[in-house]
């Protein structure tokens, strides 16, 4: 219900008095041009920086003090305090279908359409071909739909989760 919502919400939505089509409004806008993923294995394959998979965080905190420059916990917030008795926060999940379509041209007008409506159950659609200006007689899209199962996304932005998340 839209009336249970945070006003902060709405900071997330930009207003514009101009004819920018794009989602921000920043002077320079790029996505790294062989992708997140390799830029990032890129980034983590540094000589200084040790990825460690499939290991509980919390099993191996004591054995990592003083070994490591940094640590760096990219668990839900809740969780690195949950011995502290603080509570958990509600979070938001989010379910992706994507599609490949046949479509010569575009399938949306824009790479990211959001339907904040009852119309749909779906919450947005992106459609990648718009990204890098490709040329096909195909098209991917993607919908995103909002969910409380799956893995934790974002804390809902409302007021209990604000003053947990302040403690």
């Amino acid at each position: 219900e839209p009336k249970e919502l945070d006003a902060l919400v709405t900071a997330r939505i930009p207003v514009r008095n101009n004819y920018d089509p794009r989602y921000f409004a920043d002077k320079y806008q790029v996505l790294p041009e062989k992708g997140y993923s390799k830029w990032f294995a890129q980034v983590l394959g540094h000589e200084k920086i040790d990825v460690v998979l499939g290991v509980d965080y919390f099993k191996v905190k004591k054995s990592l003090e003083g070994r490591c420059g940094k640590t760096i916990f990219t668990g839900p917030i809740d969780g690195y305090f949950s011995d502290s008795g603080l509570g958990k926060l509600e979070y938001r999940s989010i379910n992706f279908e994507a599609d490949i379509l046949e479509n010569k041209g575009f399938y949306q007008t824009h790479s990211v359409v959001n339907y904040p409506g009852p119309e749909v159950d779906f919450t947005r659609i992106v459609e990648y071909k718009h990204y890098f200006h490709q040329k096909s007689d195909y098209t991917v899209t993607v919908k995103e739909y909002s969910t409380d199962k799956g893995d934790p996304y974002y804390p809902v932005p409302n007021p209990q989760n604000h003053e947990l998340y302040k403690k």
